[in-house]
């Protein structure tokens, strides 16, 4: 089944939160694959999505309606410049028939696995989820859970001999990171998001907006607006500029031709950079 309300969903306040727990799943288990359901282009899925590549970790993106795997495109044919492209995979299916139908455990075999459920976050997720972490090789679980619905609580109580960490990013939402830690103890602990993380991001977010670096010609999530430094932004390939010299998006062509003349490999150098600058533009 898919559900609807995935636009409602907090995408700011889950960003620092989903990439904190891809880091800890690399740490903790050396994940080598990352599944989302629910790929719909939102600034969470997006985020996660180039963390993981830039870790040369395979991603697998999920989305029941072609639309809004269309919407994607424009990113795919800049990352396929960076990455390697057999690490990144769109599949216009429906998340739970794949679930049902034995998918999970074959693409799974032989990939440690950290899954991120972006759809509904009903208790109607938590027969799916209990699936999921079940399945060998998935390390961990990222949700999306519903607060007046009673999801952390089943959910709580269905995984007691799991490691669950429970995000409060609003009133009606939490985000669940329930893993298979190995632990004398397994704890339920709930973090409440840090409101001026979450305000940075958003304005972050909003400041880059139609902005695309002079240099490069990377575009919005790969640039940092900075409130203290100047000039205003700083690219991923290490130039910044004002916005009087913003640029429009060029041409596959004219980012090539401009790496090139930078001395840049499409494939590994600026990989490189962007694993240097990870911590301040993501």
């Amino acid at each position: 089944m898919f559900y609807k309300n995935i636009s409602q969903t907090h995408e700011h306040k889950k960003v620092p939160i989903i990439i904190s727990e891809l880091k800890n799943a690399i740490n903790d288990f050396d994940i080598t694959q990352v599944i989302i359901l629910g790929a719909q282009n939102r600034e969470d899925v997006y985020q996660l999505i180039v963390q993981s590549l830039c870790f040369d970790i395979k991603v697998i993106c999920i989305e029941y309606r072609k639309e809004e795997i269309a919407t994607w495109l424009p990113h795919i044919e800049i990352w396929k410049n960076f990455f390697n492209k057999c690490n990144l995979l769109f599949m216009n299916e429906d998340a739970d028939n794949l679930i049902n139908n034995n998918w999970l455990s074959d693409v799974c075999k032989n990939n440690k696995t950290l899954v991120y459920d972006n759809l509904s976050g009903s208790p109607k997720r938590l027969k799916f989820w209990d699936t999921i972490i079940n399945t060998s090789n998935i390390c961990q679980l990222i949700a999306y859970a519903v607060v007046h619905c009673g999801s952390t609580n089943k959910a709580k109580s269905l995984f007691a001999d799991k490691h669950i960490n429970c995000y409060s990013i609003s009133k009606t939402a939490n985000i669940l990171s329930i893993s298979n830690q190995k632990s004398e103890i397994n704890e339920f602990i709930t973090y409440r998001v840090n409101k001026k993380i979450r305000q940075r991001s958003k304005a972050q977010h909003e400041k880059s907006k139609g902005i695309w670096c002079p240099n490069c010609g990377m575009g919005q999530g790969y640039i940092s607006a900075r409130t203290t430094k100047i000039p205003e932004f700083r690219c991923i390939c290490g130039y910044t500029f004002d916005r009087c010299q913003a640029q429009k998006f060029p041409s596959t062509k004219e980012q090539l031709e401009l790496r090139k003349s930078m001395g840049i490999s499409a494939k590994h150098g600026l990989q490189n950079k962007l694993m240097r600058n990870t911590a301040c533009h993501f």
